[in-house]
């Protein structure tokens, strides 16, 4: 009974995030700046690991524009904006870093691995275990969309799915520029 009513309530979120919200998608956020790796229990700076267990230190991000997708394998939602990350970031090449960050909510690694192999996501995506940095940035459903500028600053969140053209506005807005041979197309 728990997780049936549990499996309710995340959708139920889910849905409201990205069907509710849209309007907020471009709401200017708070100044909050990038993690900058703080130190977990045992006094080591916190890291993302990408899908060949290659550590990351977040710090790393800062002087590009960044946008941090938070996903999992089984969000529609999700799943249907992954293409549109792909493309966005070979449009904007080093102007901009997209970072998928796959939560495990319910799948096993080898179903998500799968997963993001499959869409071509490898060099975008990094795997979280323990949801401090879905912490820091107050994810509370999924799909959920951050966009830092070259600085590490907040600089727009989206709770949902995104059309491409909010995810061309928001990297904009963060500093992020087209590449001019792209621009003369």
């Amino acid at each position: 009974m728990k997780t049936k009513l549990l499996t309710l309530l995340t959708a139920i979120v889910t849905l409201l995030c990205s069907v509710g919200l849209p309007a907020l998608a471009l709401e200017e956020a708070a100044v909050t700046p990038m993690p900058t790796t703080p130190p977990n229990a045992q006094g080591k700076p916190y890291l993302l690991d990408d899908y060949d267990i290659a550590p990351v230190v977040l710090s790393e991000w800062k002087g590009t524009p960044t946008l941090i997708n938070f996903f999992t394998t089984w969000c529609p939602w999700c799943v249907k904006e992954m293409p549109d990350f792909l493309e966005l970031q070979r449009a904007y090449g080093d102007n901009l870093r997209v970072v998928l960050v796959h939560i495990p909510s319910g799948e096993d690694e080898a179903t998500a691995r799968a997963f993001i192999e499959e869409e071509g996501l490898m060099e975008l995506a990094f795997v979280e275990d323990n949801g401090f940095f879905a912490y820091m940035y107050s994810v509370s459903g999924f799909p959920y969309t951050v966009v830092m500028d070259a600085e590490g600053y907040l600089s727009s969140s989206h709770p949902g799915k995104m059309e491409p053209e909010v995810m061309r506005q928001a990297v904009e807005a963060a500093g992020a520029v087209l590449p001019e041979a792209t621009q003369a197309e």
